[in-house]
């Protein structure tokens, strides 16, 4: 079924792509998984052509996300409000509109080892993409935050009039770095963390499972 709905998918982009010969759709939406994968996370236009300029596909990118189909979660430069008037356009992580499909690329054999919770395999990446679909779901826009004096914060959201930061951790047991750091050089009021730890607060930030990003 998923595969169905891939191509299905795929059908569509190509119409579009003989309208407009300067849209890239199947090229994009096929390496979203790799791109993911990816130890720099956020999107590398040179895995599409070395000699591609972000403005050049722009409209790709932009058609995907209007289309529902890909979630660009953008890189924001400073962590206050309005997040938008800081956010890189050409800086930015793609995910999948829906983990399931994301999944699907992969061979059969590595979907039992994420069911089967194998620490070798990238967990990770799928937990962010779904905290990114569902926050979309909910409203709510997505950000990251890439710094040289924190790190990588993974999710950053505005909320309440002020900016919530989001850390998302695939095990219970897992010290997030970059949120510390975030939480002393920014002091927000509290901080998320997802994880597969319960509902708690503690040291400002307030734990929630992986299963209810829904309540955010």
């Amino acid at each position: 079924v998923q595969r169905d709905i891939v191509m299905l998918y795929k059908e569509d982009f190509s119409q579009y792509e003989r309208e407009d010969k300067k849209l890239k759709l199947i090229s994009i939406y096929n390496i979203i998984p790799a791109e993911l994968n990816k130890q720099n996370k956020k999107f590398v236009f040179t895995m599409l052509d070395k000699e591609l300029k972000f403005d050049r596909y722009e409209n790709s990118f932009l058609w995907l996300k209007d289309a529902g189909v890909a979630l660009p979660v953008y890189n924001v430069e400073a962590p206050v409000i309005p997040l938008k008037a800081s956010k890189t356009s050409n800086v930015f992580r793609l995910f999948s509109n829906d983990t399931g499909l994301l999944t699907s690329a992969y061979p059969a054999e590595t979907k039992i080892e994420l069911i089967n919770k194998n620490s070798e395999v990238n967990n990770g990446v799928h937990f962010e993409n779904a905290v990114a679909q569902q926050l979309v779901a909910n409203g709510l826009e997505p950000y990251f935050c890439k710094k040289k004096n924190i790190g990588e914060l993974d999710v950053v959201i505005e909320m309440g009039g002020k900016v919530v930061p989001i850390e998302v951790k695939s095990a219970d047991n897992t010290r997030a770095k970059s949120l510390k750091v975030y939480m002393d050089t920014f002091a927000p009021d509290y901080a998320i963390k997802l994880s597969a730890r319960n509902f708690g607060f503690e040291d400002g930030k307030k734990t929630v499972p992986l299963y209810a990003a829904f309540c955010i």
